[in-house]
């Protein structure tokens, strides 16, 4: 499960480097977090479209 909120993903990161937890955050559990917070932000920069260079817009345009 990503974290939802800024604050929740700096405690899951700081637990999840932190050998013994942190915060009363287990390790195993902050390791969990971050792991989901790395897949998450993978996603969505897979999905976010890429921009088309010049020669594929006047391709696409026909050539006006």
């Amino acid at each position: 499960m990503p974290s939802k909120s800024t604050a929740q993903k700096r405690l899951m990161a700081a637990a999840a480097h932190t050998p013994g937890g942190y915060g009363g955050v287990p390790h195993s559990v902050g390791v969990e977090f971050n792991q989901a917070d790395h897949r998450a932000a993978m996603t969505k920069a897979l999905r976010k479209p890429a921009s088309m260079s010049p020669v594929d817009q006047v391709s696409k345009d026909g050539g006006n």
